[in-house]
């Protein structure tokens, strides 16, 4: 958004003469338009004037500066990363303020990842690492710190924001070496921070005398004198914190930390393992999250059971967070330290053990279809026993709320492993609680899956159905169950049913889509009466989805919805019934639009489609189209399918007189189509027809193309016909005219004889075979054509018919005859 907007500014800048580059900056700090300001300096970073370049990085390292400065930890990584990407590209520019705010974001990282420590939700050597990164980061800040001195001593009035800034980097330093003491248990880190934090309050030693009191009431000062107590703790100083608290309980003390002091103090007593006053400081710990409170004295506490204390403040913690409602947590702790401050025979030991291992089950599963492989089902059966001890225990009771959940969890149980009839029991006992929806829907789901229902299943089925789709009918479940119950029954009146839901209804699409699924699937088992009113239907129900699925680029169900949609949709429109052009053209529309913007990979039906449009092109009577995409097929995948039902249509096309194609394109299909047959099939009824066709198109353009291979071709076909056909005269007249034109002579004149011989005399056919018998004999013995010509002339002084006549005349007359 900030870089449209910087665009359009500066588009409206450049053509205002009164502005220049600067100014526009200018105008942008002054607005406070930081965000922009910085976007728009980023942009500058690409001029071509080093100068401008460079000027353009500090600026926006100063911008980076201000924008961190407001930000806490990890709360805009993108930010960290241009800013840190700003200094690898130009380290010149990088400014004091940015390195010290870029410190200030490592700091708050890694005190994160300590604190995190500290409630055990991430591992010792995170913390380690973290506190390993606070000291690099405590000597960066040293030398920044340095730098910052050393230009106030330069300077000769005195500025406010570099002490700020002095400042900041004191306290950075402070902290850091705190808790780097406070991870690794330092005495050395904790000496240098007790000392830096003394100097933030004007003192040379950290005592209550040498230091500023009244500086408490600042924030910084505040916090100053309690990192002195955390620190005095860390050291075992005789006079310990309390000293150092009380200073910032005080009414006048910064309200913030004065607040906060409880909080501190309980930490106190936890690290240093005073397990007795953690008890009496634990519940004066206000305005933070009570659990995490419970969790940090919970894991501490566990983690040193044995000590004095430490285990009746693990039980307490426990118990409370039970009290609470926090089971997850108290799972979590459990999992981590084990049962060992839970009564093991009471409700909620088992309860959680139960807890632990169905998440464990569960883990194992790669569905959430039911199993009911050996290993799997044995997790399950340890769940149900810590379930079943767990409501048999005698203060299963005095836990009502969590008596649904644990029979709950017991029907899932049952579930996961395919015992439905108990896991309907179970989730019957769950249905009056907070899990009833999902526990009645599931009862269904179980019904649902029982090979056989009895009379009373039956009867549950009918009322928890009805009780469902009343009580929570606007649940996306509801439409489900709705859904559910026509799939059981196709025919037109379930379909009508669903498409009667009015478009406003929340449910609509799903039962479009509902009878869409149906309509496709009738569409697949229809007989030819049906086909065309079923065929219908689906199109102009599923072209709707099909556009509106496609629309929703970031939605990868609804793009493969689409996608799928979309190829029903070819299917079915261009079925020969059907021919609804426009919906297949659409269809391609949207075929098209996902393939070339990458969403759905259509490669696999590359084929199909072909074959679609080729189907589409013959409906648009654009057979040439269709002809080049089917000759593309047989080119690419010859052994498709989809080539041969191709092939097949163009063919038939042909056969019905549709249109007439070329000799060469009908050569080119015919051959294709024979390409899989043998010899002996070249005879069958189904192919003689097409095999013929082949020898004459190939014939004719070799006649006409003089392509060799086509004649070649033709050959082949007409010698493997005549073979089984040798008295039928079509086929004895073309297999002599071939061999004639590029085959043996020897074998043509047979041909030619045999039909001379089957002929009428006088006809066409006879003359041709007289004619092509004395052109034969001319080329091996001229004498003996001119006396078969005298011959003819003798019984037939007109020679024949025309053009025979003429043709017999001038082959007698070039041969020396007596005319």
């Amino acid at each position: 958004m900030f870089l449209r907007l910087t665009s359009l500014i500066l588009c409206l800048l450049l053509s205002t003469p009164s502005y220049s580059m600067d100014e526009f900056s200018a105008w942008l700090q002054k607005m406070g338009c930081d965000e922009l300001l910085a976007s728009y300096l980023e942009e500058r970073l690409e001029d071509v004037n080093p100068i401008v370049r460079l000027q353009s990085a500090k600026d926006l390292a100063n911008v980076y500066a201000v924008l961190l400065s407001r930000a806490t930890a990890n709360e805009d990584i993108k930010l960290l990363e241009r800013a840190n990407a700003l200094l690898d590209k130009m380290p010149e520019a990088g400014t004091t303020d940015l390195r010290l705010q870029l410190l200030r974001a490592a700091y708050l990282s890694a005190e994160q990842m300590i604190e995190r420590y500290r409630l055990r939700y991430t591992d010792k050597s995170n913390a380690d690492a973290a506190a390993i990164q606070l000291t690099e980061i405590a000597s960066k800040l040293a030398v920044i710190k340095k730098a910052l001195l050393n230009k106030k001593n330069r300077q000769e009035k005195k500025s406010e924001e570099l002490s700020q800034k002095i400042g900041l980097a004191n306290s950075l330093i402070a902290w850091s070496h705190y808790y780097i003491a406070m991870q690794m248990n330092s005495t050395e880190h904790a000496t240098k921070a007790v000392d830096l934090f003394a100097k933030m309050l004007h003192g040379d030693r950290p005592t209550l005398q040498s230091v500023s009191i009244d500086l408490k009431q600042h924030e910084q000062g505040a916090r100053a004198i309690l990192g002195i107590a955390l620190c005095k703790d860390i050291l075992n100083d005789p006079n310990g914190p309390e000293v150092w608290l009380e200073v910032i309980e005080t009414s006048d003390a910064h309200a913030g930390v004065r607040m906060s002091v409880p909080m501190w103090r309980f930490f106190g007593d936890i690290e240093q393992g005073r397990w007795i006053n953690a008890i009496k400081s634990m519940p004066l710990v206000v305005n933070v999250d009570k659990s995490l409170i419970l969790r940090l004295a919970a894991v501490h506490a566990l983690e040193h059971y044995s000590e004095k204390g430490a285990s009746e403040l693990s039980a307490l913690a426990i118990a409370t967070l039970i009290d609470c409602g926090q089971l997850a947590m108290v799972s979590e702790i459990v999992e981590l330290y084990g049962l060992s401050t839970l009564d093991r025979s009471g409700f909620i030991a088992n309860f959680i053990s139960a807890d632990i291992a169905y998440r464990d089950a569960r883990a194992k599963m790669n569905s959430d279809e039911p199993t009911e492989e050996p290993a799997i089902v044995e997790m399950f059966d340890i769940v149900l026993s810590h379930l079943k001890r767990a409501l048999l225990a005698t203060n299963a009771t005095a836990y009502s709320a969590l008596l649904d959940d644990c029979y709950f969890t017991l029907a899932f149980s049952y579930y996961y492993t395919a015992r439905f009839v108990k896991a309907i029991d179970s989730f019957v006992n769950a249905t009056e609680g907070k899990n009833a929806e999902t526990s009645v829907w599931m009862t269904l789901v179980c019904l649902e899956r029982l090979q056989q229902k009895n009379a009373h299943q039956l009867q549950m089925q009918v009322e928890l159905t009805s009780l469902y789709l009343s009580t929570w009918p606007k649940s996306q479940r509801a439409t489900q169950l709705l859904l559910h119950q026509t799939s059981s029954n196709t025919d037109d009146v379930s379909i009508d049913k669903l498409l009667a839901v009015s478009s406003s209804d929340p449910n609509y699409q799903q039962t479009q889509r509902k009878a869409s699924r149906l309509l496709y699937n009738m569409w697949a088992e229809a007989s030819q009466e049906e086909q065309e009113l079923i065929g219908n239907r689906y199109v102009s129900i599923a072209s709707l989805l099909m556009f509106s699925d496609s629309k929703l680029r970031t939605d990868k169900t609804a793009i493969q919805r689409s996608a799928v949609r979309a190829m029903r949709v070819l299917e079915v429109a261009l079925h020969n019934k059907i021919r609804r052009n426009v919906a297949a053209e659409q269809a391609f529309v949207v075929i098209d639009t996902l393939d070339n913007e990458q969403l759905y990979d259509f490669s696999e039906f590359n084929d199909e489609l072909k074959f679609r449009a080729v189907l589409l092109s013959i409906y648009n009577n654009n057979f040439s189209d269709a002809y080049l995409s089917t000759k593309e097929l047989i080119l690419n995948s010859p052994k498709s399918s989809w080539a041969s039902a191709s092939s097949k249509v163009l063919w038939q096309l042909w056969d019905d007189g549709n249109f007439s194609p070329t000799e060469l394109e009908r050569f080119t299909i015919g051959t294709y189509l024979l390409s899989s047959c043998t010899d002996v099939q070249y005879a069958n009824r189904q192919f003689m027809p097409i095999a013929l066709s082949v020898a004459k198109s190939g014939f004719t353009s070799f006649i006409e193309l003089n392509i060799e291979a086509n004649a070649l071709e033709a050959l082949r076909a007409i010698r493997i016909l005549i073979a089984s056909y040798p008295n039928i005269e079509e086929i004895v007249q073309l297999a002599a005219e071939i061999e004639s034109a590029v085959g043996i002579p020897e074998t043509a004149a047979k041909h030619w004889k045999k039909l001379l011989a089957s002929c009428q005399k006088e006809t066409a056919p006879w003359l041709n075979a007289k004619y092509n018998i004395a052109l034969s004999l001319s080329k091996r013995d001229k004498a003996l054509a001119r006396k078969f010509l005298d011959q003819h002339r003798a019984l037939y002084p007109e020679y024949g018919i025309e053009p025979y006549g003429t043709l017999l005349r001038s082959l007698h007359k070039k041969l020396g005859g007596s005319i």
